[in-house]
């Protein structure tokens, strides 16, 4: 199987997508000034058209992390029952702040029901297991 880089950052987000990943979990790092999502990132989407499903997955459990992030606004509505899939991660292009030495990205998470929108001065994801194939995304 191929061998996936353990951890990913803001300069690899031209080539990374997140369609149709999951998300679990959402934690606040109050102390390290962090936002945690906690995902399944889908690495590889291929056809495989032997197959009864006619696709597989390359998957794997990730934490997605927005370091020194501000100007959280989160808007889920919580009386879904179904799991929540992100449809696609935005960001604008670094500002940088006052009185400050770092720079800031916009970024806009946008969920099939809702959307998180923040801004952090760095973004990291790390690969918590190795991926694994599966002919369906859950």
């Amino acid at each position: 199987m191929k061998e996936y880089k353990r951890i990913w950052t803001e300069q690899d987000f031209e080539i990374m997508g997140w369609h149709d990943c999951r998300l679990y979990g959402i934690n606040f790092l109050k102390e390290a000034f962090t936002l945690e999502l906690n995902i399944d990132y889908i690495f590889n989407w291929n056809l495989n058209e032997g197959e009864e499903s006619g696709h597989e997955f390359t998957v794997a459990p990730c934490l997605l992390k927005f370091i020194d992030y501000s100007h959280l606004e989160v808007n889920i509505p919580w009386g879904q029952t179904y799991d929540f899939i992100i449809s696609e991660i935005r960001r604008t292009e670094p500002v940088s702040v006052p009185s400050a030495t770092i720079n800031l990205t916009a970024y806009e998470i946008i969920l099939e029901t809702g959307y998180i929108k923040l801004q952090a001065a760095r973004l990291k994801m790390d690969l918590l297991a190795e991926p694994v194939v599966f002919e369906t995304q859950d």
